[in-house]
């Protein structure tokens, strides 16, 4: 029972334990899964949700990991919005990611946020699976609220299969690298790296912004 109630907690769930499930479910627990932890200066990553525990509850509804890498916070996501081919995962401090087929198109409550990239570029390259270029655009919120565009010129490489561990169990990937550059002397260079295992996007480093640098993403239920 404590381990139960210790579970609801960490997850937030308010319906834990109801027997809620489809639609009703996702409206219920879909906003706030889990409480951010912090890991850096907290003697390491704390985040001590196992995907036992998850198994434990019967919890099946979609979940991911993200490891902002420049704060070194680690929180857990759940699906909180559908509106065509986007999907938006929210946290329990009400910050929020917009992916379009596994690829970052925004976010929200982090600060610096990133506006909007384009994305069909790079899910269409990585759909035909061949080297290409492209121009990608990224809109990013300045001290004004004035919405400031980055253009990047990319090209993505495949780097064929690769085996990887997400949330304790093995994935068998194939692996896209994704270079751009934008122009510039002081303009930013970034590359993203995404590990798609059939047609989910099972893990990505992406880029979110000058400010706040990388987002790792671990999709952990479908």
């Amino acid at each position: 029972m404590k381990r139960r109630l210790a579970l609801c907690l960490a997850l937030g769930l308010a319906a834990c334990g109801s027997g809620l499930s489809g639609d009703n479910a996702l409206n219920t627990l879909g906003q706030v899964i889990v409480q951010g932890i912090r890991g850096a200066g907290g003697g390491g990553d704390t985040f001590a949700l196992t995907r036992a525990d998850l198994a434990a509850q019967g919890f099946t509804l979609p979940f991911m990991v993200g490891t902002l890498e420049v704060r070194g916070l680690r929180t857990g996501l759940g699906l909180a919005a559908r509106s065509r081919d986007v999907v938006t995962w929210g946290a329990a401090d009400n910050s929020a990611i917009s992916l379009r087929q596994g690829v970052l198109t925004a976010t929200r409550g982090l600060g610096a946020d990133l506006y909007s990239a384009e994305t069909r570029q790079v899910s269409a390259a990585m759909a035909q699976g061949s080297p290409a270029e492209y121009a990608r655009t990224y809109r990013h919120l300045d001290g004004l609220d004035q919405i400031v565009l980055t253009r990047f010129t990319c090209r993505l490489q495949p780097a064929g299969s690769e085996s990887i561990t997400v949330f304790e169990q093995p994935a068998r990937t194939r692996r896209f690298d994704e270079s751009c550059r934008a122009q510039g002397i002081d303009a930013p260079q970034i590359t993203n790296t995404y590990w798609r295992e059939g047609t989910i996007m099972r893990k990505s480093r992406q880029w979110i912004g000058p400010e706040l640098g990388y987002l790792v993403m671990e999709r952990v239920i479908d």
